[in-house]
């Protein structure tokens, strides 16, 4: 009896302070019954005042309650509608023995005792069986738990048989009374295995929550980062263009003083401004293209140069604010490429516009050369550079790059841009750069005899 309630607090105190599994708390009360039949059985009753008919039918329902909370501690090792049906019927049964004990006399519970011991012949011969046929391959915490159903049972099995006389009038010793014991024990090591694996698995979860919870607020920060560093930079070309709209208003309408050179000047600068907004829009919009899968290539067989030289008299007279002289180097014969030369164009596009923010009074190199089958273009400046701890990063959206004198530019998705397009083309993308002393880029695209289709 002792150990019966020994195991019962031990894991009423599991179920309350660390897992609140209902197999647990099942298994916790079938031990409280156990002790009860045992207090019973060993005539300890007779200390307290309980009468010899309250007694004899305690000990008849300890034997319900006991078969009910083992079924519901099984529940979680039942699959499938056979077994249910099996545990539903065991439940059921129990429940309506029960009833029979409680408002019925002792000679009719009794009397019908045979009945019940039936029941639970049917349920527990093939509800066992099928049991070890779905765990022949148990996990861990599942082996001492099946050792200690396998003795419980069978032992119970024998007592059923033992009592209804099928053994014939020689001595009843049953032997349910200590294989409970080695039940409790069995299912008691099994339990605290299920606890120690839950608790795991519980910590592991919670520690992936964290991790998860640390990326999202990391996401926020670049978000908010990412939302001021856009209205920063879409406020300032705008200011910009206003300013210098409204003077060259004024100049204008000077008609005393012909300053058509500042006049064109500042228009420059205007169109300078709004070109630069127009990308970093364009790159907004791109990348909610890109998340959403909807940014589509229409590639066509196209040149590499033309597409350079399009880009370079298009945007650099207008993106080049900073006196940087321009070098072109393309190489002549210039096989084809399968490409999107819209998409293309704003790679370069993006590339000559991070070389002319980052270098003053400098040179912009563009060159494209066939290089194993492949068209590789570059985009170099002797601007301010990058430094090393930096370079893995650049291809990471909302990477942010910044002057020589620490101010964040730009949107930090160009680059990230770039890389998905030229990634799209089958090509590659790689940035070479040294603190001080300017910045290359490089990518390939494939040329049209080696692939005339995309990837």
């Amino acid at each position: 009896m002792g150990a019966f309630l020994c195991a019962a607090v031990l894991l009423l105190g599991v179920y309350l302070m660390l897992s609140h599994t209902r197999a647990t708390l099942y298994f916790a009360s079938a031990c409280i019954v156990m002790a009860l039949r045992e207090c019973l059985q060993s005539q300890a009753w007779i200390y307290f005042p309980i009468s010899g008919r309250m007694s004899f039918m305690l000990e008849y329902l300890s034997v319900v309650l006991l078969t009910i909370f083992l079924t519901l501690y099984l529940t979680q090792y039942t699959s499938g509608k056979f077994l249910q049906v099996v545990q539903y019927t065991s439940i059921i049964g129990s429940c309506i023995y029960g009833v029979c004990v409680l408002f019925g006399d002792s000679l009719f519970y009794t009397s019908v005792l045979k009945y019940y011991q039936f029941l639970l012949v049917i349920c527990i011969v093939p509800g066992i069986t099928v049991l070890f046929l779905k765990m022949r391959k148990p996990i861990k915490e599942q082996m001492a738990a099946i050792y200690g159903i396998a003795v419980f049972f069978i032992s119970a099995l024998y007592d059923i048989l033992m009592y209804s006389d099928i053994f014939g009038d020689g001595p009843n010793v049953p032997i349910s009374e200590i294989a409970m014991l080695i039940f409790v024990v069995a299912q008691a090591v099994s339990l605290f295995q299920m606890n120690s694996r839950v608790l795991a698995e519980a910590k592991e979860v919670e520690q992936k929550l964290e991790a998860e919870k640390t990326v999202l607020e990391s996401l926020n920060q670049l978000k908010t980062e990412f939302l001021g560093n856009v209205s920063h930079e879409l406020k300032t070309p705008l200011t910009v263009m206003s300013g210098y709209a409204q003077t060259t208003k004024q100049l204008a309408q000077n008609s005393n003083v012909p300053e058509c050179g500042e006049v064109s000047r500042r228009m420059t600068l205007i169109s300078s401004e709004a070109e630069r907004l127009s990308l970093m829009v364009g790159q907004i919009l791109d990348i909610t293209r890109m998340e959403e899968g909807r940014m589509v290539m229409e590639p066509m067989r196209c040149y590499v140069d033309e597409i350079i030289h399009t880009a370079v008299e298009t945007h650099y007279p207008i993106l080049n604010k900073n006196r940087n002289r321009l070098d072109i180097r393309i190489e002549s014969g210039l096989p084809a490429v399968y490409a999107d030369p819209a998409r293309i164009s704003q790679v370069v596009v993006n590339l000559i516009s991070n070389a002319v923010r980052f270098t003053a009074d400098g040179v912009i190199t563009i060159s494209a050369r066939n290089e194993n089958d492949k068209i590789l273009v570059s985009v170099s400046d002797t601007g301010t550079g990058i430094a090393e701890e930096q370079l893995p990063h650049v291809f990471e959206r909302y990477n942010k790059k910044q002057k020589s004198g620490g101010q964040d530019t730009g949107t930090g998705l160009g680059l990230y841009i770039c890389k998905h397009i030229v990634e799209q083309h089958c090509g590659e993308i790689r940035i070479e750069s040294e603190k001080g002393r300017g910045t290359s880029a490089f990518f390939t695209l494939p040329a049209c005899e080696t692939n005339t289709v995309s990837c």
